[in-house]
């Protein structure tokens, strides 16, 4: 038999540009049998970040193809042209991508390394 207990404390961060972020920290607490029988209790701190920002990385990294970087295009603006030379912009649908830029108005550009 295995119980399971998750305890969280929540705090909104409102200081990340005009999106609201939640930051969620707790413990879990497991309550288990080992191999033997015997009760065994295991306890892990969990932390998630919840937010905008957060959405929009986990969003980016489902773009990206095996053993290559994805980056928005706040963070290919600022590359060398070297570094940029390394990356293109990657052609995404709408269906899937349709974060619109805070500085354009448009759909914010995600660029994919080469190699």
């Amino acid at each position: 038999m295995i119980n399971i207990i998750i305890l969280r404390l929540v705090f909104v961060l409102d200081d990340v540009g005009d999106q609201n972020a939640v930051l969620q920290y707790g413990w879990d607490i497991i309550h288990t049998l080992d191999n033997y029988g015997q009760k065994q209790t295991v306890k892990r701190p969990h932390y998630d970040i919840i937010g905008y920002t957060i959405n929009v990385a986990l969003k980016m990294t489902g773009l990206a193809k095996p053993n290559r970087v994805v980056v928005g295009q706040l963070v290919y603006d600022v590359l060398n042209e070297k570094q940029k030379s390394g990356f293109e912009v990657l052609n995404v649908g709408t269906d899937v991508w349709s974060y619109v830029s805070d500085k354009t108005g448009g759909i914010y550009s995600v660029c994919g390394s080469l190699s």
